[in-house]
């Protein structure tokens, strides 16, 4: 599991940096302070995504109004920053299932569910699958 995460973190620095760059080179100085505010979300996401699962949490870390970063995050990204947050907790509920043995209900409350009914019903909203269904393709 540690391996995925130091892999996604090395490919997420190049991004930005290459980000940057293309900033730089290209004059795009006015929307830096947005870029700048959207790659900090992206990089609380990382760390706090386990406890943190709210825009409004994120807002607050960066001292701003949720409604800003969105608009950051929307700007940079071309989503908002709520469907950015549910990509990333989908994503680490994939390398869960597919690269732990853990089960479902510890997968939730690792992942600050309240109960492991709300990590099924957002599993299978977003993929059209249930969980275990999912983890059974890849046993």
């Amino acid at each position: 599991m540690s391996f995925v995460y130091c892999i996604r973190s090395l490919i997420y620095y190049i991004l930005q940096k290459l980000n940057m760059e293309y900033a730089e080179i290209n004059h795009l100085g006015l929307e830096k302070t947005d870029t700048k505010i959207a790659f900090q979300f992206k990089k609380l996401v990382e760390v706090h995504m386990n406890k943190k699962q709210r825009v409004s949490e994120y807002a607050d870390m960066l001292n701003i109004s949720r409604i800003s970063l969105n608009e950051a995050v929307k700007k940079q990204f071309n989503i908002t920053a709520v469907h950015l947050l549910k990509q990333r907790l989908l994503s680490e509920i994939k390398d869960y299932l597919i690269y732990s043995n853990l089960t479902i209900a510890e997968i939730a409350y690792k992942l600050n569910f309240s109960d492991p009914s709300h990590l099924m019903r957002f599993f299978k909203a977003a993929t059209g699958q249930t969980a275990g269904n999912f983890r059974s393709q890849y046993i």
